[in-house]
């Protein structure tokens, strides 16, 4: 019962990210972009072009070029088959089935290089879940690749600003029982091999903003008393979240490795109090939240 209520679940996250983002257009309304992409003090005019066109079930056919003052400086493209070899049996699903659109931004990844990077995202017709990103960096006139990756999370997106840290920050999706679905912020290495994350300092993640990306946190409603501590370890005791108070979540630290059990969070509330939450991250063996923390839960509504 308790594996059928967490399939469940997880099929209402998955639902829910699709009522999101069908709130929240990601799509380019000219998809011009201006920026200093190399340091040079003079701002480039970047205009993409993607031209995805469906086929049929199994075929869709794409083009995307970008270019910079008027010159083209990137094209790709080719016919997408739902499998890689021709057939199920043959191999796995072509990475950019199902391709819908693409979009990029504008991101300062290394703040000591003189470069802005373009960070290219591919997404699905499907659910508008991402399929892919490209980073780009624009080089004595040229457009060049520096990382790509197809295996990173569906429910990701750009944070923006980054952390200017030589790492890309992504925003990946994360479900937390008692709170739903949080955003935390993820750095990766990039290459053209696939991008490798960077562990935190002492395993903290910062929460990131919801998928929206408009810089805005989620207020949760206390559930009950929550007691709060100066420390993560819980061992110093701050204060109490109370009954019906509003507080963000401004950090997650996981208790182990897979971050699959309970969890510490790092917590403001309105009032002003900071400090660590211990939170039960389970059900129990009716289905139901094993610790219910809030009233408003992530639900995507």
């Amino acid at each position: 019962m308790k594996k059928l209520w967490k399939a469940f679940l997880s099929g209402l996250f998955v639902l829910g990210f699709i009522v999101l983002i069908g709130t929240y257009s990601i799509k380019a309304e000219d998809n011009t972009l201006i920026a200093d992409l190399n340091g040079d003090g003079k701002e480039e005019i970047i205009y993409y072009e993607p031209n995805v066109k469906y086929l049929d079930d199994d075929k869709t056919d794409y083009t995307f070029k970008i270019t910079v003052d008027g010159k083209e400086v990137w094209s790709e493209g080719y016919l997408v088959d739902t499998y890689l070899n021709g057939s199920k049996e043959d191999g796995g699903y072509d990475p950019l089935y199902s391709l819908a659109y693409i979009y990029v931004e504008i991101a300062d990844i290394n703040p000591s290089d003189k470069y802005q990077e373009l960070v290219a995202s591919y997404y699905s017709a499907f659910n508008e879940s991402l399929l892919g990103m490209k980073i780009f960096r624009f080089k004595k006139g040229k457009l060049v690749l520096v990382g790509e990756d197809y295996h990173i999370s569906s429910y990701s997106y750009l944070v923006t600003p980054q952390k200017n840290n030589k790492y890309l920050t992504l925003g990946e999706d994360y479900w937390a029982v008692p709170f739903g679905c949080l955003w935390l912020k993820r750095d990766y290495k990039i290459s053209s091999e696939g991008f490798t994350e960077k562990a935190p300092k002492k395993g903290i993640y910062e929460v990131g903003p919801e998928f929206s990306n408009e810089g805005k946190g989620r207020k949760f409603k206390a559930a009950r008393n929550i007691k709060v501590f100066s420390d993560s370890g819980l061992t110093n005791f701050k204060g109490e979240i109370t009954k019906g108070q509003k507080f963000y979540v401004k950090k997650v630290k996981f208790l182990d490795e897979q971050g699959l059990g309970d969890f510490v969070a790092y917590i403001k509330t309105t009032s002003g109090l900071k400090g660590w939450i211990y939170v039960e991250n389970d059900y129990d063996d009716n289905g139901e939240i094993a610790d219910k923390l809030v009233t408003n839960p992530r639900w995507f509504a």
